[in-house]
């Protein structure tokens, strides 16, 4: 659909912060978009451990 996007993105550490770095994008990137806007409420889908598995995050892309 030419209407949204779908973003991936995954923490570079084990104390990453995704509520954060959402509201980061949302501040800060969000304005770049107008007059588009971030949906109020996101769909969040955290990866499950068999999603984690070598060759399986190139899978779980193509679901979305």
């Amino acid at each position: 659909m030419p209407d949204h996007i779908h973003l991936m993105w995954m923490g570079l550490q084990k104390h990453s912060d995704q509520r954060k770095g959402m509201k980061f994008l949302r501040e800060y990137v969000g304005p770049f978009l107008r007059p588009a806007r971030f949906q109020h409420s996101a769909y969040d889908h955290v990866l499950k451990e068999h999603e984690r598995e070598r060759n399986a995050f190139a899978a779980v892309c193509t679901i979305f």
